[in-house]
C-alpha cells in the first residue's frame, strides 16, 4: 500500500517481513545507491479497512519507529526482535538502540537495529527527540513572557547538568520549567521526564518511587532507585525535570545527586523556594513578571509591552469567551497587575474572574486589600 512517499507492506510471517526488508534494503544498494531509504518493522494485529487502507495501532507504531530512522536503516521493535529471535536471516544480528518514547502512544518501545556485513551500521542517534518527549506535560494554556529566560536557561542546560529555578510561590516556576522541557525536546534523545514531588515525604525512596510512578517503571527487588538509574543509563541523553520539591528537599538533593554520579548523560532541571545545595548547582531566580508603573496611562496596545500585562489580557479574553477588552480598561488592568505584584498565578486568577465581573469591580475589590495581605488576595480571587 502506497502512503504518501512510503509504502507499507503487511506480511504475516514477521520472520519473512524480515528477510524481505534486508533483501529489499540490500538491492536499493546495489541499484540506487543515492537513494537512502528508512525502514521498519514492527509485530502485531492490523486492521483492513478497505483495499487500499490498513489502521490500527500496528500500523500508527510502525510509522513512528520507522519516523525515527534514517536512511539505508533498518528498524526493528522489541515485538518483532521477540517474534524471530531464532529465525533471522543468516549474518544478520539486532542492535539494541534502547528505550523511546513515541508520539502519541502510551510508555515507550524498544527499537533495535537489523545489522548486516553489506548494510552501513553506523548512523547517527535516533531522530526521537520531537517524539520521545518522555512524558512531558501538554499545557493547556500558551507560553508568556520570559523568552529571554528560556533561552538562557537552554544554554546554561547545554553546559551544566544541574540547573535549579528557585522563586516564591506562584511565581511561575513550574511553568517555565515545563517550557525549557518542550525547547529541550528535540536535542534529547533519550526524552524529558516530568517528575512532580508536591507532598512527596522527604525520603530518598519516596522520591525515587515518584521518579517510578511518573516514568512507568517496573521496580523490581531492588531499592526503588536501581530501576531509575537503570533506565536512564539505557537511554541517551535525557533531561529529568524534579518539579516543586520544597516538602523533600534533602531527599530530592540525594536523589538528584545519586542521578548525576551514575549516569553521564542526564541532565537535571529542579525547581523550588530555595537550590539544593549541590556542587555544580546553576540556581537561576525566578522573578516577578514586569509590570506598568503606577502611572500608567495607556491604551491595550500599550499593555502588551509588559509581561505581566499580557499574561493578564490573553488569559482575559480567554475567560471572557473572546471578548476583548477596551482602552478604558487599561489602567484599571495594569492597577491590578501592580497590586498582584506582576505575580503569574495571582495575574491567572484575576484574569479568570474577568470573566464574572468587570474590571472596574476587580480592581476596586483589589485596591482595599493590603499588598502584603496574601491571603486575601487570593480570597478575593478565588
Amino acid at each position: 500500500i502506497r502512503d504518501s512517499d512510503s509504502i507499507v507492506a503487511v506480511i504475516e510471517d514477521p520472520a519473512e517481513a524480515v528477510r524481505t526488508a534486508l533483501d529489499a534494503q540490500l538491492a536499493l544498494r546495489r541499484e540506487l545507491p543515492d537513494l537512502p531509504v528508512r525502514m521498519a518493522l514492527h509485530t502485531g494485529e492490523a486492521m483492513l479497512r478497505n483495499a487500499d487502507n490498513y489502521v490500527g495501532l500496528t500500523i500508527i507504531r510502525c510509522a513512528r519507529i520507522r519516523s525515527c530512522g534514517h536512511g539505508g536503516q533498518i528498524l526493528l521493535s522489541d515485538d518483532t526482535v521477540r517474534a524471530t529471535h531464532d529465525s533471522l536471516p543468516d549474518g544478520t544480528d539486532a542492535h539494541d538502540l534502547g528505550l523511546y518514547g513515541l508520539r502519541g502512544l502510551d510508555g515507550r518501545t524498544r527499537v533495535w537495529q537489523l545489522t548486516h556485513p553489506d548494510l552501513p551500521s553506523d548512523f547517527p542517534p535516533l531522530k526521537a527527540g520531537t517524539s520521545a518527549a518522555g512524558n512531558l506535560p501538554t499545557s493547556l494554556t500558551s507560553f508568556i513572557g520570559r523568552r529571554k529566560e528560556l533561552t538562557t536557561l537552554g544554554d546554561s542546560l547545554g553546559g551544566q547538568r544541574l540547573v535549579t529555578l528557585v522563586g516564591q510561590a506562584g511565581i511561575g516556576k513550574s511553568r517555565l520549567a515545563q517550557a525549557v522541557g518542550d525547547a529541550a525536546a528535540n536535542s534529547m534523545t533519550g526524552g524529558v521526564w516530568w517528575i512532580p514531588l508536591a507532598g512527596v515525604d522527604d525520603n530518598a525512596d519516596a522520591v525515587a518511587m515518584a521518579t517510578l510512578r511518573a516514568c512507568a517503571l517496573e521496580r523490581d527487588d531492588l531499592t526503588p532507585m536501581a530501576p531509575v538509574v537503570d533506565h536512564f543509563n539505557s537511554v541517551a541523553d535525557s533531561l529529568v525535570i524534579f518539579d516543586g520539591f520544597d516538602a523533600a528537599p534533602q531527599a530530592t538533593a540525594a536523589v538528584v545527586d545519586e542521578l548525576l554520579a551514575r549516569c553521564a548523560d542526564v541532565r537535571i532541571l529542579t525547581s523550588g523556594r530555595q537550590p539544593l545545595g549541590l556542587p555544580g548547582e546553576l540556581v537561576h531566580p525566578v522573578d516577578p513578571m514586569p509590570v506598568p508603573d503606577d502611572d500608567f496611562d495607556g491604551t491595550i496596545d500599550d499593555l502588551h509591552h509588559f509581561a505581566g500585562t499580557r499574561l493578564f489580557l490573553d488569559r482575559g479574553v480567554n475567560a471572557r469567551a473572546g471578548a476583548p477588552f477596551a482602552d478604558t480598561d487599561a489602567t484599571r488592568i495594569a492597577h491590578v497587575c501592580q497590586k498582584l505584584r506582576g505575580v503569574p498565578l495571582g495575574i491567572e486568577l484575576a484574569a479568570a474572574r474577568s470573566g464574572r465581573t468587570s474590571i472596574v469591580e476587580l480592581a476596586e475589590s483589589l485596591t482595599e486589600l493590603s499588598a502584603a495581605d496574601d491571603q486575601g488576595l487570593a480570597d478575593t480571587l478565588s
